[in-house]
C-alpha cells in the first residue's frame, strides 16, 4: 500500500508537471519564426546536458547501476519537482513577508531564504522515493539518482528562466541562455547528488565515512545554494569558489565509492 501510494504520488506529480510546463510554452504567443528561434536557444542547453548524461551512462555502467534509472530520474526531477518547488518558494516567501514585512533587504535575500530549503528538500524527497520504489539500496545508485533528479530539475528551471526572458524581451533569450549554461558546472545536478548521497549514508548508518565528512556533505548543498542565491554571490570570484568546492565534494564522493567497491570486490 505504501509503495503504491508513493508510485501514484510521483506519477501524479509528473502528470501535473507536464501540463504545467507545456502550458508555459504554449502561452508565449510568438510567431512561428520566433518560436523556432526560441527552440534553437533551448537547444543550446545541450552544451551541458549531453556531457553530464554521457558521464552518467559511463558511471552507471561501471557501477552496475541499471541505466533505465537515469531516464526515469531525469523525467521525475524535471516534472515532479519543478512545479512543486515553484509553489513552495512562493508560499514560503509569503510566510516570511507576513512575519517580517516587506523591505528592500528581504527582496534582496528572498531567493536565498526560500529556494535552498524548498528546492533541495523536494529534490531529495523525489530521489529517495525513486530509490525506494526501484529497490535500489546502495550508494552507487544514490549517486546516479541524485545527479539525474537534479539534472532534470536544472533543465526545467533553465527553460523557465528562458521563457521569462522571452516574455520580457525577445532580445534577452540568448544572453539568459548563456548565463544559465555558465552556471551549470555545479548547479542542481551536483547539489542534489551530494544531498542524496549524504542522507543515504545517514539512513544506511554507513560506518566507513567519518562523521565530519557526513556532516560536510549534509550542510554543503543548502549552504552553497544559499550563498549562490544571496547578494554575497555578487562579490568577485564567489561563484567560482562555490563551483570549485562543489566539484571537489563530488570527486571526493566518487573516490569513496570507488574505494568501497574495490574493498567489496577484494572480499
Amino acid at each position: 500500500m505504501k509503495r503504491n501510494s508513493l508510485l501514484f504520488f510521483i506519477l501524479l506529480s509528473i502528470a501535473i508537471g507536464v501540463e504545467y510546463e507545456l502550458s508555459s510554452l504554449s502561452g508565449l504567443e510568438l510567431s512561428t519564426g520566433k518560436y523556432l528561434e526560441f527552440l534553437s536557444s533551448l537547444a543550446l542547453l545541450a552544451v551541458y546536458i549531453i556531457p553530464i548524461c554521457s558521464l552518467l551512462v559511463i558511471v552507471a555502467g561501471r557501477w552496475k547501476v541499471p541505466k533505465y534509472i537515469i531516464s526515469l530520474s531525469i523525467v521525475s526531477g524535471a516534472y515532479a519537482t519543478g512545479w512543486l518547488a515553484g509553489y513552495g518558494n512562493d508560499y514560503l516567501l509569503e510566510g516570511i513577508k507576513r512575519i517580517f514585512g516587506n523591505s528592500k533587504a528581504l527582496e534582496d535575500w528572498s531567493a536565498a531564504l526560500t529556494a535552498p530549503f524548498v528546492e533541495e528538500t523536494i529534490k531529495l524527497c523525489c530521489a529517495l522515493i525513486i530509490l525506494y520504489l526501484l529497490n535500489q539500496r546502495n550508494i552507487q545508485s544514490a549517486f546516479v539518482v541524485g545527479v539525474s533528479v537534479g539534472l532534470g530539475f536544472q533543465i526545467i528551471e533553465d527553460i523557465s528562466y528562458i521563457i521569462e526572458a522571452a516574455l520580457d524581451s525577445f532580445q534577452k533569450i540568448v544572453p539568459t541562455t548563456i548565463d544559465r549554461i555558465s552556471g551549470s558546472i555545479s548547479s542542481h545536478w551536483s547539489l542534489t547528488c551530494i544531498f542524496t548521497v549524504a542522507i543515504f549514508c545517514v539512513l544506511s548508518k554507513n560506518q566507513t565515512i567519518h562523521k565530519r565528512t557526513k556532516g560536510l556533505w549534509l550542510v554543503s548543498p543548502i549552504s552553497m545554494h544559499f550563498i549562490w542565491n544571496s547578494p554575497i554571490n555578487d562579490l568577485p570570484v564567489v561563484s567560482a569558489v562555490l563551483s570549485a568546492v562543489t566539484i571537489m565534494i563530488i570527486i571526493q564522493m566518487i573516490q569513496f565509492i570507488e574505494a568501497d567497491r574495490k574493498k567489496v570486490f577484494l572480499q
